[in-house]
Formats: C-alpha cells, structure tokens, sequence
C-alpha cells in the first residue's frame, strides 16, 4: 500500500516534468530494492542465530525496512517540491503533503516499535491510527473542484524564473536520456 501511494505522489507532484517523473519512480523503486537487499541482510544475519524467532519477526523486519526507504523518498519528494517553484494546484499539494505525513509517521511508529522488546507499543500504534485517520480527514475536507488550470499567484520573481529554468533544463536532459534508451 506504501508503494502504490508513493508512487501515485510522485506522479501526480511531478506530471508536468515526465522526465523527473521517471527519474522519480526510479529512486523509489531503487529504495525499495535497497530496503529489500537490507531485510535479507539483516534477516540472514539472525536466520540461525541462538534464539528461534517466529516467521512474524521476518516480516516485520522487511516491513521496517520497506517504510524507512519509502520515507526518505517521500522526505526528499517534500523537499524537493518546497525547492522549485512547481506551481501545483491545491488538490495535489494537499494530497502530496496528506500521504507524504502518513507515510512518515508509519515510518517513525515502526522505529519505535522496533525498540520494543516485543516490538510492539500499543500506544504508539493507536496513536498512529488516530494521526492517519485526522490526516485523511483533512485531506478530504480540504480538497476542493478540481482546477483545470493553475494560475500563478504572484509575479514570478528572478529566483523563481532561475530556477525553473533549472528544472527545464533538467527535464530536457532526462528527456534526452529516456528517448536514446528507447
């Protein structure tokens, strides 16, 4: 579920600059390979170890992992859309902030719990479930129509124009790169 909602994140902050679209997705499915790469590590390592841990251990080692690299595309996602000018209409920038909040909050509750002895505090569990469930209501109350065009609100000032005129360049490089590949 974390995967389908970072992935929908970028392409929607993103669907303007196809080329930073797809050298998103890349970085989040590099994550996810990475994330997935450390799980077996870090499951191979305590595979035979001295205690016999349940199937349920494994999993929730993976999961951790998954969340931690979803989490850090999201945090340079949010990053990234407060550095460039992007111009993005109010229903995008709500639900890109909405899911990147709950993504990461999910990733702070799992470091939590993995410091357990149980790995499990059920307060920090149920707190979660009470954050995500206000962050997908103020998400839904502060949706509105759906815009057709965005306009500006302010005159673009000369750092703005400079650097979407870096992010043009950017796009038409990875532009070029995907159309030689292909």
């Amino acid at each position: 579920m974390s995967i389908a909602a970072v992935r929908e994140a970028i392409g929607l902050v993103l669907e303007e600059y196809p080329g930073l679209r797809t050298v998103g997705r890349w970085t989040m499915w590099g994550a996810v390979a990475v994330s997935t790469l450390a799980s077996v590590v870090v499951v191979g390592t305590y595979w035979r170890g001295p205690v016999v841990r349940t199937n349920l251990y494994y999993i929730e080692v993976a999961t951790q992992c998954l969340v931690f690299g979803l989490a850090v595309v999201v945090a340079s996602l949010l990053i990234f859309m407060s550095h460039y000018p992007l111009q993005l209409s109010r229903n995008r920038l709500v639900s890109s902030i909405a899911f990147g909040t709950i993504v990461l909050a999910e990733a702070l509750t799992l470091f939590v719990d993995s410091t357990a002895e149980r790995l499990n505090v059920p307060a920090v569990d149920m707190t979660l479930v009470v954050f995500s469930t206000i962050c997908v209501a103020a998400w839904g109350t502060m949706l509105g129509p759906q815009e057709v065009v965005v306009k500006p609100k302010h005159s673009p000032t000369e750092n703005d124009a400079r650097l979407l005129q870096q992010l043009a360049s950017i796009e038409r490089a990875l532009g070029r790169v995907g159309r030689s590949r292909a």
